[in-house]
C-alpha cells in the first residue's frame, strides 16, 4: 500500500476540527466577513483541547487505514482505491455534518428555541468549545 492513502487521512484528522467547521458556519450561515468569522471561530481555541479532540477524530481514519492494509495484503487489491474513496468521503462527510449540526444554531434563528435542540448537541458544544 502506498503512503498516499495516509496523507489525506492525517490531513483531515488534523485539519477538519470544530473550529474549522465553525468558521464556515459563521461565514456562510452567520454572514460574517472573513476576519470576524475567523476570530469568532477560534475564540476558544487552545492547543491541549485541539490535541485531545484530534485523537478522537483520528480513530475512524485509523480504522480505515487498518482496513486498507488488510485489503492490500489480500487477493482483492483492486478494491483498495474504491474502498478508500467511499469510506474516506463517508467519514469526512459525517464529521463535518455532525459538527455543523452542533454549530449551526449559533448562527440561525434556532438558537432562540432552546427546546428544539437535543440535549446531546448542547453537551457536545459545551465540552468541545470549553463553555461548560
Amino acid at each position: 500500500m502506498k503512503y498516499g492513502y495516509m496523507i489525506p487521512c492525517l490531513f483531515c484528522a488534523a485539519g477538519v476540527d470544530p473550529s474549522f467547521v465553525q468558521f464556515f458556519a459563521a461565514r456562510y450561515l452567520g454572514k460574517y466577513s472573513f476576519v470576524p468569522a475567523l476570530i469568532k471561530a477560534h475564540r476558544y481555541f487552545n492547543i491541549p483541547g485541539y490535541l485531545f479532540f484530534a485523537l478522537f477524530r483520528f480513530i475512524p481514519y485509523l480504522a480505515l487505514l487498518v482496513i486498507l492494509i488488510a485489503i492490500d495484503n489480500s487477493k482483492k487489491r483492486n478494491w483498495l482505491a474504491p474502498t478508500f474513496r467511499g469510506r474516506f468521503i463517508g467519514i469526512l462527510g459525517f464529521m463535518v455534518w455532525a459538527t455543523r449540526e452542533v454549530v449551526a444554531p449559533l448562527y440561525t434563528i434556532e438558537r432562540m428555541c432552546l427546546r428544539r435542540q437535543p440535549f446531546r448537541s448542547f453537551l457536545f458544544f459545551s465540552i468541545a468549545f470549553g463553555q461548560a
